[in-house]
Formats: C-alpha cells, sequence, structure tokens
C-alpha cells in the first residue's frame, strides 16, 4: 500500500499544479475573441505597407542632334535633305547618312543615292579642315554623271559641317583624282570642294 502511494503522488501533485494555473480541462479546442487575449500575447503590429507604392520614372530626354544637310539625287540633280545626327557633330556620321541612302519617305519623293553600291569611308580629318574620304570600288566603277553626282553628294555633305572646307579622295590608301562636275579631272593631292560640283546642284 505505501508504494501505490509513492507512485501516485507525482501525479496528484501534477493535477493539482495544473488546476492551481487555470488550465482549462476540456478536450476540444475554442475560439478565442481576441479582447480576452492579453495585448503582450497579441503579435506586433506588421510595419509592412498593404502595397507598394508606385514608382514614377522620369521621362528619358531626347538625344542632343543637329540638324544637317545630306544630299541625294533627283532627275540627275544633287538636292538637300535635313537630317538630324547626334552632336557632336562628326565628319564620319555624316558620311554614314550618304551611305546609307534616302529613307523611304524620301524614296517615295523620288530621291536616291547614286553610290550604287559604293561604301566610301572617312579615314582621316585634317586641321585645316580637308576631309580624306577613302573610296570603294563601287564608286570608282561608275561612269559618267553617275559618279560625278555620286561624289557630289558626299562633297556638298561633308563640306556643309562646321570647319570642313574640302575633301581628297583615296584608294586603297593612295590618293586618286577624281572628277569635277563638269567631267575634268582634279589632281590627286589637290581638293575639292562644292564649288567643283556647283553645276550639279538642283536649282533651289
Amino acid at each position: 500500500m505505501s508504494r501505490l502511494v509513492a507512485r501516485l503522488a507525482p501525479v496528484v501533485a501534477a493535477v493539482v499544479l495544473v488546476a492551481a494555473c487555470g488550465v482549462s480541462s476540456q478536450s476540444r479546442a475554442r475560439v478565442v475573441d481576441p479582447s480576452d487575449v492579453p495585448e503582450q500575447l497579441l503579435p506586433a503590429p506588421s510595419t509592412v505597407p498593404d502595397s507598394t507604392p508606385d514608382v514614377v520614372v522620369p521621362p528619358t530626354p531626347p538625344a542632343a542632334s543637329d540638324p544637317v544637310q545630306v544630299f541625294f539625287v533627283r532627275d540627275e540633280e544633287l538636292v538637300p535633305v535635313t537630317r538630324r545626327l547626334p552632336l557632336p557633330l562628326r565628319v564620319e556620321d555624316a558620311a554614314a547618312a550618304v551611305v546609307a541612302g534616302p529613307d523611304p519617305e524620301a524614296r517615295a519623293e523620288g530621291l536616291r543615292s547614286a553610290l550604287g553600291e559604293g561604301r566610301p569611308s572617312v579615314v582621316e580629318v585634317h586641321d585645316d579642315g580637308e576631309v580624306v574620304v577613302e573610296l570603294t570600288r563601287g564608286v570608282t566603277e561608275l561612269s559618267g554623271r553617275e559618279q560625278r553626282l555620286a561624289l557630289g553628294q558626299l562633297v556638298f555633305t561633308l563640306t556643309g559641317l562646321p570647319g570642313v572646307t574640302g575633301v581628297r579622295f583615296q584608294l586603297d590608301g593612295r590618293p586618286v583624282p577624281v572628277p569635277r562636275g563638269d567631267g575634268t579631272l582634279a589632281e590627286d593631292d589637290e581638293p575639292v570642294d562644292r564649288d567643283d560640283y556647283a553645276e550639279l546642284l538642283a536649282a533651289p
């Protein structure tokens, strides 16, 4: 008997302790009203906003550019078209605009390029304002007025840039004589300018 009492003593003590702590003996869970829960046991209020605020993205400013006259051909005459090129203006960009040819809108108005398959490029710009342009076979193999128009496109476009006074042409890295607008040949070491192709320009 004394052994049984000794075994039951801890169990009785645990039951008394639970009862003293006020723990309910209900076997089922029940919903507790939040107002009955001590404030210190409630979760802390969230500091995360309900929704992410709209992010305002400033508009991208337009790239700086400047209008430049690029020359193409209409009815066998040189005609200027205004294009906007990025700043600072570079003769390389102006030459590339000639090589690219007229856009669809300009072509619809009857403009074309006499360069054909030629892809000339600027290779040097001198301090005195002279520009050296490397020609390709696509230009040098043109004949008659078509070649003069192609050269005139380049000369008028490049000399329209600030500081450019004349153009020298070369092929395979060597200076070559080119025909002026009237068909006469310029010396291979002589720069050409707008005056040399004035008769190809369309009347304003």
